[in-house]
């Protein structure tokens, strides 16, 4: 779960903060529609994404929360990779 937290939080914190819509987080992390909407509600429940709009489409946002815990996952990344040296 943590590395599909990660794929998706760094699916939505790109575009030059203005978003990503479903489709393209599916695209970008290769998932399917039903796990889109159950990580999509998990990371909404833990802060780490915000819902928002873009004109007439609704698209998802890294918060600083979420940021800080990708920052957090790729350092434990390499720390672990380090490890298998």
């Amino acid at each position: 779960s943590f590395e599909i937290f990660a794929m998706m939080i760094e699916a939505v914190k790109g575009n030059n903060g203005n978003g990503s819509p479903k489709f393209s987080i599916m695209r970008d992390t290769s998932i399917n529609s039903a796990q889109l909407k159950k990580y999509l509600r998990s990371l909404s429940e833990m802060g780490f994404v915000e819902l928002g709009n873009a004109g007439d489409r609704v698209v998802y946002r890294a918060t600083d929360r979420g940021l800080d815990f990708l920052r957090q996952y790729n350092i434990l990344q390499r720390m672990m990779f380090g490890a298998q040296s």
